[in-house]
């Protein structure tokens, strides 16, 4: 990744499991698994594959590398699944290697390069943005003043039963951003992320969705449907967001709702009771996932939803027929 100009920048908080192994086993060498990594973890990983944790223990930490503990080491953990003095070493390993990275990039900026970032770290876990990390200002205040930041939005019209679209809109550079304070800079960077965001059929087909098992009749047709996210998709480009320009076609828009419900039938959003009438039956709008993990494959409506209602909430669009955040609080998301 290196070699494609990709530099991670590295995270005390949360890393897979495997990513911590190898690289102490790159910086520390081999050694009994038992004497680096804590009961604890050592008792989840044997649980998981259906191993001894006695026997386990007696590993070295290399072996747990094995294909056969691949998928039991892909969720997040700290530094803490590290026992003592194992856990100072690699927590301290993390942050000299943290602050050589920030040289390289500040380095790169002063000799007048961009850099492309994810200053939230990672994939949304439920649909609505995550909290922008320490590491982009870290970034700037080792670049020039002068640097500014382009805010860069990309969402998924993933619902579908066609192949999938992304887009990506950029919305106008904050200038001299290094000498806002990290409070303004984080609510003016997602300002324009949600005032930029493009509403796709996913989004507006969810809302629809919701809105539907909430009414006292809760049947639709697939015309209902198609002729709802058109007309919230004008509603939307009149207000001034950005919409998929196909939704404002009524023949690309019936295909578009076509493909959704298609994609909701597979995933057992809404059941058929006539030749063209559905209802929805989408159970409790709530996302489980462990830290690290992203939920639009188990809760895609749930996830679609929660990004409907950040994007609508940062313009307050008097939208028609969907509920705004206003009108219904965005459901809550649970971590185990």
């Amino acid at each position: 990744m290196r070699h494609l100009g990709i530099r991670p920048l590295e995270n005390l908080h949360g890393r897979p499991a495997e990513t911590w192994i190898r690289d102490w086993l790159r910086r520390e060498g081999d050694g009994p698994a038992g004497d680096i990594l804590t009961s604890a973890f050592l008792q989840e990983m044997a649980t998981s594959v259906g191993e001894d944790y006695q026997k386990m223990k007696t590993y070295q930490l290399s072996h747990l590398l094995s294909w056969h503990y691949q998928e039991s080491l892909q969720p997040f953990y700290s530094a803490d699944i590290f026992a003592e003095p194992a856990r100072g070493r690699a927590k301290n390993d993390v942050l000299i290697e943290l602050k050589q990275q920030l040289a390289v990039l500040g380095a790169w900026l002063s000799s007048g390069g961009s850099l492309w970032g994810a200053p939230e770290g990672q994939l949304s876990p439920h649909g609505t943005l995550s909290p922008i990390t320490a590491a982009l200002y870290r970034v700037l205040r080792v670049g020039p003043p002068d640097t500014c930041v382009v805010p860069i939005f990309i969402i998924y019209d993933f619902m579908t039963a066609r192949r999938p679209r992304i887009f990506v809109d950029v919305a106008p550079a904050i200038e001299r951003a290094v000498l806002l304070s990290p409070q303004e800079l984080g609510t003016q960077l997602r300002h324009a992320w949600l005032l930029n965001a493009r509403f796709t059929c996913t989004q507006l087909a969810s809302g629809f969705l919701v809105q539907a098992s909430r009414a006292a009749v809760p049947s639709f047709t697939p015309d209902d449907l198609a002729r709802e996210i058109g007309q919230q998709a004008v509603t939307l480009a009149a207000a001034g967001r950005q919409v998929d320009r196909r939704l404002f076609y009524p023949r690309t828009a019936r295909k578009l709702a076509a493909a959704f419900l298609k994609y909701a039938v597979r995933h057992k959003l809404v059941q058929r009771i006539g030749r063209r009438t559905w209802i929805p039956t989408i159970g409790e709008l709530v996302i489980q996932v462990r830290p690290g993990e992203v939920g639009y494959r188990q809760a895609p409506l749930a996830y679609a939803w929660n990004e409907l209602q950040e994007m609508l909430g940062a313009g307050r669009i008097p939208t028609r027929g969907i509920p705004t955040m206003d009108e219904h609080p965005r459901p809550g998301v649970k971590y185990p």
